[in-house]
């Protein structure tokens, strides 16, 4: 595994790379910018990130960070078409909130991952004036060949600033609406920029109208809107903690099964159980949700860099902190009444059924 210094580089080979975003403290965003040799994009469509996921018919590919991993972004060297002379990642704090910067963030790490061949690592220093956000590394031509350069450089303009300097035509925020188009006079009071004390039979001239405006880049990340699931389906959502405006509510909708349960009283039973990412792990022989039986050893890879590979299993509960315990999962369990157990979530996502402890109940 090659670790890179600032302004070192290394050559790749043409095969597909993907590019993990990895840190530590409060969460940032990665993008990816397709530039041409005067190192400017070649138009807005030259951006890849949340908010337009895709290039160059999928060349490069920007990646939410999901059960099988970190954000991350993928890249295809060999269909880039050739005026297309490098390809920079940027890692970028929330663009909503101007009050982030990098000081919050601990630790910065790109990985760039390439079959057949050894991790590339690359940590920019330490960012500590302001930044909101920092070039990491460029995929660049070298002739026929390809190399990444770690580069290291903040901005303390952030996402739209770091873009703008590459050319994107980012969108302004709102501001007041002028009074009057600048440069017209009002020649004869009647608060219009057009003479209309022509002689009679002469219409005034009519107003040109003015052009529509080009579409630019909107930085706004979309809500996340509305999920719905039937059972055994599965989906992977990302929440930011230090967004406390932030509310995801779940609701569990049941008919009651049929009509003898209900006249015995059945119920279904809602639970929220995570594991803290310290302790998560992926990458397992098993598929986060697949049921398993008492006795499960998790498998996996630590989900952080420095995380645990503690195979214990996780007890947490709604409500409560978990013992070893990430993701949310929303289990149904019946049992007798009194002796019912609630289900446990492992470390790397697999459910075990009636494995908790007992959840007495009163009616």
């Amino acid at each position: 595994m090659a670790e890179l210094g600032k302004g070192a580089n290394t050559q790749v080979g043409s095969g597909r790379i993907t590019a993990e975003l990895h840190v530590v403290g409060d969460p940032v965003d990665l993008s990816a910018l397709l530039v041409a040799a005067d190192g400017r994009v070649r138009s807005d469509d030259d951006m890849v990130f949340y908010n337009q996921p895709s290039a160059e018919s999928g060349a490069v590919r920007h990646v939410a960070a999901d059960g099988t991993g970190p954000e991350r972004v993928e890249v295809n060297p060999s269909a880039l078409p050739a005026d297309v002379d490098r390809v920079v990642l940027v890692a970028s704090c929330d663009p909503d909130d101007a009050n982030r910067t990098f000081s919050e963030v601990k630790e910065v790490m790109v990985r760039a991952m390439q079959d057949g061949a050894d991790p590339v690592l690359f940590r920019p220093p330490p960012l500590t004036d302001g930044e909101r956000a920092v070039l990491l590394l460029e995929l660049y031509r070298r002739g026929p060949s390809w190399k990444l350069r770690a580069i290291g450089q903040g901005y303390a303009e952030g996402l739209a600033g770091l873009a703008t300097d590459f050319g994107v035509r980012v969108e302004e925020p709102e501001g007041p609406e002028e009074s009057e188009a600048p440069g017209r006079l009002d020649v004869d009071g009647t608060g219009s920029p057009y003479d209309t004390d022509a002689p009679a039979g002469v219409s005034a001239p009519a107003p040109a109208p003015a052009p529509a405006p080009a579409p630019t880049m909107n930085l706004v990340k979309p809500p996340l809107g509305a999920i719905s699931l039937d059972k055994g389906s599965q989906v992977s959502i990302g929440l930011d903690k230090k967004d406390r405006e932030l509310v995801v509510t779940a609701s569990l909708e049941w008919d009651g099964g049929s009509e003898q349960r209900r006249r015995k009283g059945a119920d279904l039973d809602l639970y929220a159980l995570f594991v803290p990412a310290s302790k998560a792990l992926r990458g397992g022989a098993k598929t986060p949700g697949t049921l398993v039986k008492a006795g499960h050893a998790p498998q996996g890879e630590p989900l952080r860099p420095g995380g645990t590979t503690d195979r214990a299993r996780g007890t947490g509960g709604a409500g409560g902190q978990a013992k070893k315990g990430a993701a949310i999962q929303h289990i149904e369990a019946y049992s007798a009444r009194m002796t019912e157990r609630r289900p446990v979530l492992h470390p790397d996502g697999t459910i075990e059924m009636n494995g908790g402890p007992v959840e007495f109940k009163r009616r």
